[in-house]
């Protein structure tokens, strides 16, 4: 992937899976510099982009938290059991270490000025004899952390885009606490930014797709990446408030709901119940029972059946009756699940959605006609909003 070529099997996987998500991740070490490098699409219509580096880490900054976290390990045990430190190099080395950066902080230095100056006046003075085992393998542990993180991120942005469902990340949290490791976290927040970012504009589904992810952030203690996410939710939602002609659908309602939890209040007016046809669905996750009787208002329900992805035999082979030339039998691959209607549209569905009833042969319960490709495509614009 990285030769003369450039992106040349990045390129040709993309000409096979164009129709699924796809995400290429691939970790390469060069001249004491970790890098992760990622190729991604399948979000909307995402066509190939480039491969880009989503983290860098050098190996040397791995060893010094490695010996750090080992040092810390054994204080706070010794402590714990109010038993006198030994005289151990990098414990001895870490209290020192300690009392710099307090002493730092008092001179109202900045976290990163902190880091940069403990990193560069410390890390010889660690001994890393005899340690080369631990250092390696809580190298490879770190650096697998952040690429589950990475594909679990990829991933969570998927579901969030396409289907509003939240973010996943915190139950990881859960069961591996090593995920909640402040680099592995800013990982995941500079991923979601850049997916997160929506060039078409849609007011109508991004507001809550950034309180969901705020929302995840705050149940795993992420105060201040949850604020973020929530004050970019809570300025949609206000310059919409400022728009006379906007309305307002379940998705800002339910966003609003969300950012109550990380201490926002946005009062929105109460537009839906002005416009019960256009009631929409509250995006809070891909409910598949609520495809079974959508309800359209009225009492009227549209009932769908999921369609699972597979291939199947189309058209007819040679030996059947009144075969016509142009049916040749194939096999064909449908590369996603999809959601038919189980019935035809009948008019009372398509005046609940429309707002009216185009057809000569009028009945509430008999299929809808008289309508051209381009009213059906209408219609199902309204429904999917």
């Amino acid at each position: 992937m990285y030769g003369r070529n450039g992106n040349a099997q990045a390129i040709e996987l993309y000409r096979i899976l164009k129709g699924l998500p796809t995400l290429i991740l691939s970790l390469q070490e060069v001249d004491g510099q970790y890098s992760a490098n990622v190729v991604f699409w399948g979000i909307a219509d995402m066509v190939l982009p480039d491969n880009k580096t989503i983290f860098t880490i050098s190996q040397s900054e791995l060893t010094l938290a490695v010996l750090r976290a080992e040092a810390d390990q054994k204080i706070n045990r010794y402590n714990r059991n109010n038993v006198p430190l030994p005289k151990d190099h990098n414990i001895q080395i870490r209290l020192e270490e300690l009392l710099r950066q307090e002493e730092l902080k008092k001179r109202n230095a900045s976290p990163e000025d902190i880091e940069e100056m403990l990193k560069d006046e410390y890390y010889d003075k660690y001994s890393i004899a005899g340690k080369e085992n631990l250092i390696s393998q809580e190298r490879n542990k770190v650096l697998s952390a952040m690429l589950q993180i990475a594909s679990a991120a990829f991933t969570d942005a998927y579901y969030l885009v396409t289907y509003n469902i939240a973010p996943w990340i915190p139950e990881l949290c859960v069961k591996n606490p090593d995920f909640k490791h402040p680099q592995i976290m800013e990982l995941f927040k500079n991923i979601f930014d850049s997916l997160l970012t929506n060039p078409a504009g849609d007011l109508l589904n991004t507001p809550l797709r950034y309180a969901l992810v705020a929302d995840a952030f705050r149940q795993i203690g992420f105060n201040e990446y949850a604020s973020s996410y929530a004050k970019k939710c809570a300025d949609i939602l206000h310059n919409l408030m400022r728009n006379e002609k906007a309305t307002f659908a379940p998705q800002h309602y339910e966003a609003s709901r969300l950012l109550e939890n990380c201490n926002v209040t946005v009062m929105l007016p109460k537009q839906i119940e002005a416009k019960p046809k256009k009631k929409l669905i509250a995006a809070t996750g891909f409910d598949e029972k609520f495809l079974l009787a959508i309800p359209l208002g009225n009492g009227v329900t549209l009932e769908m059946i999921k369609v699972k992805a597979g291939f199947f035999m189309m058209g007819s082979p040679e030996y059947e009756k009144e075969r016509s030339n142009d049916e040749k039998f194939h096999r064909v691959t449908l590369t996603k699940d999809y959601y038919l209607g189980k019935f035809p549209v009948t008019q009372a569905q398509w005046r609940a959605v429309m707002g009216y009833n185009p057809s000569c042969f009028e009945g509430d319960n008999r299929p809808v006609e008289d309508v051209s490709w381009n009213d059906a495509k209408e219609f199902c614009d309204e429904l999917n909003k």
